[in-house]
């Protein structure tokens, strides 16, 4: 957990809106090569929808 904050700015996201204009998730817009978020697989680009089966809408 001391490395909690150094790992959290691995990745950055931005919100991600649907073509009816509505939130619909998170795309991933910066990891960092190499970061434990690449390592897991989490790619450029990427949009998430749910986390751990929760909408991503619980999580705003």
């Amino acid at each position: 957990m001391q490395r909690l904050p150094e790992i959290l700015n691995q990745a950055r996201t931005a919100p991600y809106w649907d073509n009816d204009g509505l939130e619909a998730g998170f795309r991933v817009v910066g990891i960092e090569s190499g970061s434990l978020f690449e390592e897991l697989g989490l790619r450029q680009e990427a949009v998430i929808v749910a986390l751990n089966g929760a909408s991503s809408a619980y999580y705003r």
